[in-house]
């Protein structure tokens, strides 16, 4: 199901937009926290939960190959599919991911501060949630170069800031920031609604 979505692109821009300014006014008053405190070497990088799973809390921004190797567990994605305050004070947000709704796995809003990376990987990592979801990114602030060089499949990305793109995570990418940016990071749970509401929104087809 998930090659029924590859087959149009990589990186697909959607026709699901936002206003970065109305969505960080929304967003102003909530209180940032590390993304994946886990990491031996601190990385400068933030994360603002838009689902999480109350059983597990902070966990959503945690890495959950690494927690499920150290506690023999098996949480996925899809485990993480509870609104937070961040969804319900964000129209921007509730907008844009509206077709989505009940199909909205782990995600979150991700700040990345002066130096803050991501090494080249691939996405799903974990065998449990393997081609389970696929991922909308939402630009939001200083995710192009010179600030941001985001590479998907070792080619360099340029985003229009606020609107949604369908982006392959099981390529190999890897981004890094020299100052501030911001952008919002969906999982959305494979079906055949989510996947023909995705071609449907694709902006050229």
């Amino acid at each position: 199901m998930y090659s029924d979505i590859t087959q149009f692109g990589r990186v697909i821009p959607l026709k699901l937009k936002l206003d970065p300014a109305k969505l960080l006014n929304e967003i102003s008053s909530f209180k940032w926290s590390i993304y994946n405190t886990t990491k031996q070497v601190p990385i400068p990088r933030l994360g603002l939960s838009i689902t999480h799973n109350k059983k597990y809390p902070s966990l959503d921004l945690e890495s959950l190959l690494e927690y499920n190797q150290k506690n023999n567990t098996n949480l996925n994605d899809e485990d993480f599919n509870q609104f937070t305050d961040v969804f319900f004070k964000s129209k921007e947000i509730r907008d844009i991911s509206k077709e989505f709704h009940s199909h909205l796995a782990r995600s979150h809003i991700l700040k990345m501060q002066e130096g803050g990376y991501f090494p080249p990987h691939r996405d799903p990592v974990l065998p449990s949630h393997n081609l389970n979801c696929f991922r909308i990114l939402v630009p939001i602030y200083g995710c192009n170069p010179p600030t941001t060089y985001f590479f998907i499949d070792e080619k360099l990305q340029h985003w229009n800031h606020g609107q949604a793109y369908f982006i392959d995570t099981n390529m190999m990418h890897h981004f890094f920031s020299y100052n501030e940016s911001m952008m919002i990071v969906f999982n959305i749970s494979i079906n055949d609604e989510t996947v023909n509401t995705l071609i449907h929104n694709m902006e050229k087809i």
